[in-house]
């Protein structure tokens, strides 16, 4: 056999198990896409923290949480403040003053720290189970409430408002 019929030849087989392969690979592809029954459209439940206390400290307050938020794309909480509990439910989810970084993750059984003073930002150093920091002024007679933030594909989703407190 001639070598150009050789080369052509293999040049041939060389791209039928290329085509071979993605056919085969598409055929997988779709087969396990249509087996897969593990999944759901519906959005992810978030846990709610429970407001446990408000007291003064410094120049703001901080705010005892029981939380547990252990849900894959955690951001963090978000603060509302409002003149009666009513009013602190129905505020829109992008009304609340977002924490700064996340200082402990909150996925034990402990309670934690939130911290809400003008002009900070980052947990107070030197403490334990100090969550987050909000940039924040809460005002004495005001109800205050906290939720969950979570990433999703479509947007940030977000619990429901926590219990509400009166604030000291």
């Amino acid at each position: 056999m001639p070598a150009v019929r050789r080369g052509k030849r293999r040049l041939w087989c060389a791209r039928s198990v290329q085509r071979f392969s993605l056919v085969f690979s598409l055929f997988v592809w779709v087969l396990l896409g249509q087996a897969c029954t593990n999944y759901s459209s519906d959005p992810q439940i978030v846990s709610t923290p429970i407001l446990l206390g408000v007291q003064t400290e410094g120049t703001g307050h901080i705010l005892t949480v029981a939380a547990q938020n252990v849900e894959i794309g955690f951001l963090g909480y978000r603060l509302y403040q409002a003149s009666s509990e009513s009013a602190l439910r129905a505020l829109a989810v992008d009304n609340g003053t977002t924490c700064g970084p996340i200082n402990t993750q909150p996925n034990a059984s402990v309670e934690y720290i939130m911290e809400a003073k003008p002009g900070q930002t980052a947990v107070t150093a030197g403490t334990t189970n100090r969550v987050c920091a909000f940039n924040a002024s809460l005002t004495s007679g005001n109800y205050v409430g906290v939720r969950s933030l979570i990433f999703s594909l479509t947007a940030v989703g977000t619990s429901e408002i926590s219990n509400a407190l009166l604030i000291p």
